[in-house]
């Protein structure tokens, strides 16, 4: 993306931190191309985009639904939902798909799940689905997808593409639980995070950094194909302000 790209618009949102919720990431608004970032309060922190979530399915095993929740959870803020209510035990999943590799997901929960679960993740190891050694994040007072957080995984070494429903071939994760969910869970967004994380080391130091407010911060641009949102990693209270670049002619439909 050349440096003088005309902007035709600017949506701004603040995001505020919280002890057991320091790693956020939201989706990108409509028609955006760039991104300047600005810690109002704190001290430095860290930053990175994220890959874009390519294709989203919830699977259904009674009748072998697939139901494709991409828009929805690709969607900012809780403005679409997908239900994942009522999800059977080991048997329905979730599936992720992404153009590369990905180290976890954010989840932001718009109905939280209340029944006892244990998640479980797998990707396909070219040959079959196998076991992940996942953190998740989402888990509060014994149920999976109860709070907003993170789902982290080591990334695996042997982890291939493949189709999903036809989808593909991306790199897939599926998950499900031991336990399901109840009858109102839904989830706002899913959000594939980068597998550099928030601590690219480049000459020693961490970057990208997110500059204090009265600072001219540096302008990111980015392929709006490939870029889905941008991941953030703060501490406790800390307010980080987002200044999404619009390019698009088409501005005026982004939900901010």
């Amino acid at each position: 993306m050349a440096q003088n790209q005309s902007i035709t618009g600017i949506v701004g949102e603040e995001i505020t931190f919280a002890t057991g919720n320091l790693t956020r990431a939201t989706n990108n608004p409509y028609g955006a191309s760039g991104v300047e970032v600005r810690l109002a309060s704190g001290t430095a922190d860290s930053w990175n985009f994220c890959p874009r979530l390519r294709k989203a399915w919830k699977f259904t095993a009674v009748g072998s639904v697939y139901r494709d929740d991409t828009n929805a959870l690709s969607e900012r803020g809780t403005n679409q939902t997908a239900t994942f209510n009522s999800m059977v035990a080991t048997d329905d999943f979730i599936y992720v798909g992404a153009d590369v590799p990905f180290r976890g997901v954010y989840v932001n929960v718009a109905n939280a799940n209340g029944t006892a679960s244990i998640l479980s993740a797998f990707y396909w190891d070219g040959s079959a689905w196998t076991g992940l050694t996942e953190t998740d994040g989402t888990a509060s007072a014994g149920a999976t997808l109860a709070i907003d957080n993170i789902i982290t995984w080591t990334l695996p070494t042997d982890w291939q593409k493949t189709n999903v429903n036809g989808s593909g071939p991306l790199f897939w994760v599926r998950m499900n639980s031991d336990g399901g969910t109840d009858s109102a869970t839904s989830l706002a967004e899913i959000i594939p995070l980068s597998v550099q994380g928030t601590s690219i080391t480049v000459g020693g130091a961490a970057t990208p950094v997110i500059v204090a407010t009265a600072v001219t911060p540096p302008r990111y641009w980015f392929d709006r194909d490939a870029v889905g949102g941008i991941e953030i990693l703060a501490a406790n209270t800390e307010l980080v302000r987002l200044e999404w670049l619009i390019t698009s002619p088409v501005s005026a439909i982004f939900v901010q």
